[in-house]
């Protein structure tokens, strides 16, 4: 049986199978040159390639950036630290806030008499203590002689222009107001005392008890027996307008008491009291007490 006139049944039957194999030929080349996947494959390995070396290479930066300033963080060079300014502490590479403590403990009337003293300072760390070690200078047969440390001092140079004649007997005298001629007829005070009390009650404001002279390192009770306090004569802070470094003056507030006084400010105002602090662990109940003494809220 044939179909059509031209064509036999096998004819046919090559034909629609040569269509077919030409059809999925067809299909197969265009899935090949046209399929995403097939088509992004070396591009996909080729981007993550990348993208894992531009991984490695932040990385990297990183580590140098951080060893950068790893490398500059201590730079030590020979200082003393009963002279240095706060400028000089930050250039040895030490926090802002580790240099304010130092000057800190200085104003309080803080002496460093040997190189480990300077680890009394809250926050030092042993690795930048250990680092500064060779470097730190204390006059030598200075350290312990109170004396001769405030006479070494320009500060100084005016209590030793003459020689005062003690007074023989005890005299009542008004501490805020008395200067240093007749500190130094007191017996007991002589250059370095007479300097220390007067800086310590400017820094103060003012006494406002006779007691305080105990808080500079040194002083005696019976010096403290020489004296009264007028309290007219004292200075209030004011903890609303003053700046951060005038704060940090006052012997009763430390850098982190006062930058909690800021943020207090910052946040709900100014203060009207002083217990809107006592949430505060850096305040005691001591602390909050005689700084009371001193505090004005205006």
């Amino acid at each position: 049986m044939q179909f059509g006139n031209h064509l036999s049944r096998s004819e046919y039957t090559g034909l629609a199978a040569l269509a077919i194999i030409l059809t999925l030929f067809t299909i197969g080349f265009w899935w090949i040159t046209n399929c995403p996947n097939h088509r992004d494959s070396s591009t996909t390995v080729a981007d993550s390639t990348d993208e894992v070396h531009l991984f490695w290479d932040s990385i990297k930066k990183q580590q140098n950036k951080y060893k950068h300033i790893l490398g500059k963080r201590i730079k030590p060079f020979r200082f003393n630290p009963n002279t240095a300014d706060s400028a000089t502490f930050v250039r040895l590479g030490l926090p802002y806030w580790i240099a304010g403590r130092i000057i800190h403990y200085r104003k309080a009337g803080g002496i460093f008499k040997k190189v480990s003293d300077l680890k009394k300072i809250y926050g030092l760390s042993v690795s930048d203590f250990r680092i500064l070690l060779p470097y730190i200078s204390i006059a030598p047969n200075r350290s312990n002689n109170l004396e001769e440390i405030a006479d070494s001092t320009p500060a100084f140079k005016t209590f030793q222009a003459t020689k005062y004649t003690k007074f023989q007997q005890p005299i009542h005298l008004d501490l805020n107001a008395t200067d240093s001629v007749t500190l130094l007829k007191i017996p007991g005070i002589g250059s370095y005392y007479a300097h220390r009390i007067l800086h310590y009650g400017q820094l103060l404001g003012g006494y406002v008890n006779t007691s305080q002279l105990l808080e500079i390192k040194g002083i005696s009770e019976e010096i403290v027996k020489w004296f009264y306090t007028n309290k007219s004569n004292v200075s209030k802070l004011h903890i609303n307008k003053l700046s951060f470094r005038d704060l940090l003056r006052h012997p009763y507030l430390n850098y982190e008491q006062v930058k909690v006084i800021f943020q207090y400010r910052e946040k709900f105002g100014p203060l009207h009291s002083l217990q809107e602090l006592s949430n505060y662990e850096v305040f005691s109940p001591q602390d909050l007490k005689r700084l009371d003494l001193y505090v004005s809220f205006d």
